[in-house]
């Protein structure tokens, strides 16, 4: 006979109410649904009457994360005091009812205003608002079209602050080119609110719950011309044979971003086709760029990259396209006997249109391969890592490359050594004032400048909190009743409240248990041009 397993006893419940966050009105036909801790399967899910009730009924005993959604409102997880928060955990016993919850929904918002000074060579204008970073996720952004008048609207913003663009394309003047030239003709600009070209002088907009902004008008630049020839060096060990009738060869995907600039300025890419010897020419805003490349030639990856400057004038730049590498590495593990199942390893382009490379499982002696590398700056994913572990330390040949990008290229023969801790530094305690809904844990020494050593965390409803998997050294540990996401990235923000911050010193292993204090952080990190 096979044999029985008992299933949890699902005798409790939850109910309480979701509202608007400035009226108090109540919500109806709002979507409730109950999560476990660290899952993403749906537990649970009921709907709101019209006095904004909800109950969730037959649940096990378990910490819960409930999340509300509603049309024409922003979504919101219990507890949170912004969009993209993580909230408070529930913890349900078993036969419990809890009851009294009540979960405030802000109202999306809108802006519009008129597009001026978009010549008749202008096409295709399309408006954006895009979320500064540091307020609320990238996710929320938004975009608009404009009509025949300049005229735009954007809505369903949820409340934050956000940067106003304008993109469009501006056709070159044929002329300014050789004949017989190889002519990207997509020159795509960006103005932005009120009337630069410059993404930091933006002057951000703040949307608050409901608003209904009008009047932001934009101004379009056109930039002064900088004109770049781009001649491709196709490599000599490989004949390219001519095309067949009717068919292409493979083509190079010639990429230009502004270089050391992330934010939205990708110019975008080209395809040439494989043997093409003639320049290619390029209109851009005067400045510094990266170049890159990859085509795939008889079955193997090929790549350039070069860093150059656009100005007045026509310069002619040479990118030799050369063997993609296959980058060879090793994973170790310290404080644990084996390496995590399934554990994969694989790279983000940092630089080029956005690409994924495909992961590479590890051998059993933790060895790995990555074939076909492109030249470029590459950051490390590595996971799953094993609960509480941390990445201890990744070299490249004898280069630290822990907390930072690296760069590939095809004289890049070193190899990446990758050492996992499987006991990462612990930190627990409890907010005793006050009440917090995120637990920031602060690096207080040369690591404060290196963001990927921040964490955080959320607290349950007895204000107990726990975070795992820190990387050994000094820290300070703040409880915020709130806080735009990154805003501790502000050395200057975070200066302000050292003295709140409670120091540990961490070490593999369980920490010190701390007691904390709530404190007000919703004050946000002075940014030039906030409105």
């Amino acid at each position: 006979m096979g044999r029985a397993f008992a299933q949890p006893e699902r005798s409790s419940s939850i109910a309480g109410r979701v509202v608007n966050s400035v009226t108090g009105a109540p919500l109806h036909r709002a979507t409730v649904e109950i999560t476990l801790e660290g899952r993403d399967d749906v537990r649970g899910q009921a709907g709101t009457e019209g006095d904004g009730q909800f109950l969730l009924r037959a649940l096990p005993a378990g910490r819960y994360r409930i999340s509300v959604t509603r049309p024409g409102y922003a979504p919101m997880n219990y507890g949170a005091r912004r969009p993209d928060a993580p909230g408070q955990i529930i913890t349900l016993g078993a036969n419990e009812n809890k009851s009294g919850l009540i979960i405030r929904l802000p109202a999306l918002g809108e802006v519009s205003g008129t597009i001026t000074g978009l010549s008749a060579a202008a096409m295709n204008p399309t408006v954006t608002a895009r979320p500064v970073e540091g307020t609320i996720s990238n996710y929320f952004g938004r975009g608009g079209t404009v009509d025949r008048s300049g005229d735009y609207q954007i809505d369903g913003l949820i409340p934050g602050r956000y940067r106003l663009s304008v993109g469009y394309t501006v056709l070159p003047r044929l002329e300014l080119f050789p004949a017989n030239a190889n002519v990207d003709l997509n020159r795509r600009y960006t103005s932005y609110y009120p009337s630069t070209l410059n993404f930091h002088e933006a002057v951000l907009v703040e949307i608050k719950p409901g608003d209904e902004l009008a009047g932001f008008n934009i101004a379009a630049q056109v930039p002064a011309e900088a004109m770049l020839g781009i001649r491709i060096l196709w490599p000599k060990d490989v004949a390219i044979p001519k095309p067949a009738p009717g068919t292409s060869l493979a083509t190079l995907i010639l990429q230009t971003r502004p270089t050391g600039i992330l934010e939205d300025l990708y110019v975008g890419g080209q395809s040439i086709m494989a043997g093409d010897e003639r320049p290619v020419y390029r209109s851009l805003v005067p400045g510094r760029y990266t170049l890159s490349g990859t085509v795939q030639l008889q079955g193997r990856c090929y790549s350039a990259r070069e860093e150059v400057s656009a100005a007045a004038g026509a310069p002619t730049v040479e990118l030799p396209l050369q063997p993609c590498i296959d980058l060879r590495g090793r994973v170790r593990i310290s404080g644990a006997p084996a390496l995590p199942a399934k554990l994969t390893v694989s790279l983000r382009s940092l630089e080029s249109a956005p690409v994924n490379l495909d992961r590479s499982t590890l051998q059993p002696d933790g060895s790995f391969v990555i074939p076909g590398v492109p030249a470029g700056r590459w950051a490390l994913a590595l996971s799953p890592l094993p609960p509480g572990g941390y990445l201890k330390s990744v070299t490249l040949g004898k280069l630290d490359v822990l907390d930072q990008p690296f760069l590939i290229s095809p004289a890049t023969p070193a190899r990446l050594d990758i050492l996992i801790g499987a006991n990462g530094a612990e930190v627990s305690g409890h907010v005793q004032e006050g009440i917090a809904t995120i637990i920031l844990a602060a690096p207080d020494d040369a690591a404060a400048s290196i963001p990927s050593r921040y964490a955080t965390t959320s607290v349950d409803e007895q204000g107990n909190f726990r975070l795992t998997g820190l990387h050994p050294g000094a820290y300070r540990i703040y409880a915020f009743d709130d806080i735009e996401p990154g805003a501790w990235l502000d050395a200057n923000f975070l200066a302000e409240y050292r003295a709140a911050g409670t120091p540990v010193q961490l070490k593999e292993g369980p920490g010190p248990a701390v007691i904390l204090r709530a404190i007000s952080g919703n004050r946000p990190a002075a940014k030039k041009g906030a409105r």
